[in-house]
């Protein structure tokens, strides 16, 4: 979810900082590595992201590299709000779209106990 959200917001970000638009069709590049351990040893799982510095573009026959201008403070800032806000607002619906699953499977689990209950004349009630 958050890296889906990460990698949206920044390509954007880049292409639209190279003067494209992201019907244009230019593209941005990203990796991603898992890193599961800190210099200690220790349990310490992070992620690290690198993004390309730019966009493809597939106007040509080949694709055309076109780097951004490196972003100030506020753009950075206003980027990582962004992300922020968005990979928040997710989680948020995730976990209500959970606790709903979770209510209705509780429902529907109590009305079979109660369906079995009066299909047993009381039986499973006296187990």
């Amino acid at each position: 979810m958050w890296r889906e959200h990460t990698i949206r917001e920044s390509s954007t970000y880049l292409i639209k900082k190279t003067g494209f638009t992201i019907a244009s069709g230019a593209k941005s590049g990203a990796v991603m590595l898992i890193q599961r351990f800190g210099s200690a040893l220790n349990l310490n799982i992070h992620f690290h992201m690198l993004f390309l510095d730019g966009v493809y573009s597939f106007n040509e026959p080949r694709p055309k590299f076109h780097r951004a201008p490196p972003p100030n403070p506020d753009e950075l800032s206003k980027l990582l709000h962004t992300i922020t806000h968005r990979v928040v607002r997710a989680a948020s619906v995730g976990a209500r779209i959970a606790a709903s699953k979770a209510a209705s499977q509780t429902e529907n689990s109590g009305a079979h106990v109660d369906s079995l209950h009066k299909s047993s004349g009381g039986f499973a009630s006296r187990c």
